[in-house]
Formats: C-alpha cells, structure tokens, sequence
C-alpha cells in the first residue's frame, strides 16, 4: 500500500463520495497520508481536513485547475497553500463561473432538445446545497434526489447531454497554464502537472523555458509503468516534488469501468513528508 494518496476527488467536484466519507475510506484501506485535490474548488478542503485529524490521516491542502498551453489543456494540481488566500479564492469563484455557466448552457440545451427531462436548472441548483461547482454529477445528483434519475440511463443520458458533438460545441473558458500555477505559488503553495500521460515532451518543455512548476505527477491509473519511471527520473534530475494517486471520482480510479487497485497509485512516505515539509524549497 503507498502510504499517500494525493489525487482524490468529492461531491465538490465530481465525485459521488463526501470529503468526510473520503477521508475515512482511505484511511480504511490503508493509506496513512491523502489530499483532497477538488477540480476548481476548494470548499471541501476543511471537512476533509477535519475528517482526516479525527481518524489519523495525514493531510495536506490541494487542488487541481486546468491551464492551457501550445493548444494543450493541462491539469495543474497544487498543493499545500493557503485557503484563505484571497486572491486564490477570487481565481476560484471566476473557475466556478465559467464551469456553472457551462453546464447550464448544456443543461438547458438538452431540455430544449428534449433529451433531459424532469430538472430545471433551478431544481439542480437548489438540490445541491453544498455546491459552488456544477458539472454532470450535479445534474445526476439533483436527478437522483428528485426521483426522476432512470440509473439505466445514466450512461445514455451523459452521453447525448454531455459527451455528444453539440455539447462540445459549447466552449469553456480555461485559464493558462501559467496564470493556474503562479495563483497557486502566490497562495503559498506548490504547483505541477497531474497525470501528463504522452505529455513528457510538454514537461520537459515547461521547465526548459522557466515555467515555475515544482511537482509532477509520477504515479496515476493512466500513467503507463515506463511513464512513471521517466517522470520519478524527471522530477529526481529537476528536484520536483513526485506526486500521485487514484483521481477517485465515485469508482476506485479514474479509469471508466475498472476497480482500480489502491496499491498501485500513490507516494511513497519519503516523497509525502518531502513534500509536506517543502524539504525542496
């Protein structure tokens, strides 16, 4: 088992697992160290944190934004910053309204369309209280809760909704990539690319002409074996912070239809108490 999992996701984002219920079910399976790394929010960072002291998880802040770059969408994840920092939170809010405006583009689209029935955006709104970010979970979430959610559908739905040509039609504003790392640096934290799978030319790329970042994902599902290796070779020959871990989004991985093994993804302690204690700078 790696002591450290530092890619995990909740009902913040997009998964069906609380950050509550997160924390407990990584220390149950065995890991000793997790980070909750929500896309674009950070308002689930203090139940995980409060949840992770009461069980004896070690814990550290984290995220994961996306930036764009040579016509490449990163994701940039970061770590151990401050969550009050204004400036990050202000960054946030401008994430959370660019994803909001988006779905609900797609949400009414379908309803026009006739594919997405029973649900107003309203409905959606108001049926997750905890949210600041919307994406498909949310509409299945609100779905589900107000009995209208064919699970058989599911699948169907989020295709013709979601995945379907007319819905990539519908753009969403991303930031750059440098803008996502310098508000994480400026927050205090540390800043690097989360499972960059056929990205190591990109990488390498960035810290060739200077870009600040100072972790790299070295441990992920979609990481190949010889992918791993050539980042943890990356991050020792650059002195980067080595990162990883499950990206659970409701599933055990961020590979669709598999259960994937938690022995696999994650950082060893050395590379966990290296990064808590910015042993790098």
């Amino acid at each position: 088992m790696k002591y450290a999992n530092l890619h995990l996701h909740s009902t913040h984002s997009d998964s069906e697992i609380t950050p509550r219920d997160l924390a407990i079910l990584a220390k149950e399976i065995g890991h000793s160290a997790a980070a909750l790394t929500d896309h674009d929010v950070i308002s689930g960072t203090k139940e995980f944190m409060e949840a992770a002291k009461e069980v004896g998880l070690e814990t550290i802040a984290g995220v994961e934004f996306y930036g764009e770059k040579w016509g490449v969408n990163f994701h940039v994840v970061g770590y151990d910053f401050d969550i009050e920092d204004k400036e990050l939170n202000r960054f946030i809010d401008t994430l959370c309204e660019n994803r909001n405006t988006h779905t609900r583009i797609l949400v009414e689209n379908g309803i026009k369309r006739g594919t997405l029935k029973d649900i107003t955006w309203d409905e959606i709104v108001d049926l997750n209280p905890e949210a600041t970010w919307f994406c498909n979970n949310q509409v299945f979430r609100a779905m589900a809760k107000k009995g209208v959610l064919d699970m058989k559908e599911r699948a169907h739905l989020l295709k013709v909704n979601f995945k379907s040509e007319p819905a990539f039609k519908v753009k969403i504003e991303v930031p750059s990539l440098e803008e996502s790392v310098e508000r994480i640096i400026k927050a205090g934290g540390v800043a690097g690319i989360a499972h960059p799978h056929n990205q190591y030319k990109y990488v390498k790329r960035m810290l060739d002409e200077g870009i600040p970042i100072g972790l790299v994902e070295v441990s992920h599902p979609i990481l190949t074996k010889d992918e791993e290796k050539a980042f943890y070779d990356l991050a020792l020959e650059h002195n980067l912070y080595k990162t990883g871990g499950t990206d659970h989004h409701g599933r055990l991985s961020a590979i669709p239809d598999r259960i994937h093994n938690h022995e696999d993804s994650g950082v060893l302690k050395e590379d966990f108490i290296e990064l808590k204690e910015r042993r790098l700078g």
